[in-house]
């Protein structure tokens, strides 16, 4: 797949970002996390989210992927201020609204909005991706399988902030060279990093849908290291303490 789209033009990703198929169970939250969402944020004068609007963006999340509902227990410790908070001060880094964006304004803006409970690289990514769509890619599945091709598909994705790098890394190699054609062409809207994660996983789904797999995996036990985002672990019991260990 990643290497069909290094031979594409950048008007031809982006005619395949514009046309993706979205199967009619997912339409009605894709429209309200894509786009009018994002609509909602830029309207205001100091941009943020709120604790129910990340929350929609969760549920969109994992209505694509994999479906682990502990996370929408754990987005909950979260405040409405907290939240609010926090993404303010993501959304306030510079440098990523454009076609390109520096590793460094990315990773910064990502570690703000990851301080939230709840929030790893995935959906971090996901947020970022939705205020500045052109240069932030998400860490989807589809693209990091394809571009990383790990073993075990999905379920070898560790969804940490070194694999993402990668994505990273691979996705601007890719627009680089597709963006190379435009320039030889003499003009046509550049590519950026989101818009090569959205075409990649706009074919990978539409080639699910056709083979009738395109529904969310459910949730199983693994290794913390193989949860849905790196950051996050599901709740644990607390250990009983003995009279020995307790604090004096």
């Amino acid at each position: 797949m990643a290497d069909i789209l290094a031979s594409y033009a950048p008007d031809q990703v982006l005619s395949t970002v514009e046309n993706a198929v979205i199967p009619d169970t997912l339409k009605t939250l894709h429209e309200r996390v894509r786009i009018s969402l994002p609509s909602d944020i830029r309207a205001r004068t100091s941009q943020y989210l709120t604790l129910p609007e990340l929350t929609e963006i969760l549920s969109y999340k994992l209505s694509i992927g994999v479906n682990r509902p502990f996370l929408k227990g754990m987005l909950r410790k979260n405040t409405d201020a907290s939240v609010r908070a926090v993404s303010t001060r993501s959304f306030a880094v510079t440098g990523l609204d454009g076609d390109d964006a520096s590793w460094v304004d990315l990773k910064s803006a990502l570690d703000i909005i990851c301080e939230l409970t709840g929030v790893g690289p995935a959906l971090g990514t996901l947020v970022l991706s939705l205020l500045y769509p052109k240069a932030v890619p998400f860490f989807s599945d589809e693209t990091a399988v394809e571009l990383l091709k790990p073993a075990g598909g999905r379920h070898g994705l560790k969804y940490s902030v070194k694999e993402y790098k990668q994505v990273w890394d691979e996705l601007g190699r890719l627009a680089e060279e597709i963006n190379a054609r435009r320039r030889e062409k003499m003009g046509g809207e550049k590519v950026g990093r989101g818009d090569l994660e959205r075409a990649i996983w706009s074919v990978v789904r539409a080639g699910a849908t056709a083979e009738g797999e395109d529904k969310p995996e459910k949730s199983t036990k693994r290794k913390a290291k193989d949860t849905d985002d790196a950051a996050i672990e599901p709740p644990t019991k607390p250990t009983k303490r003995t009279r020995a260990s307790r604090k004096t």
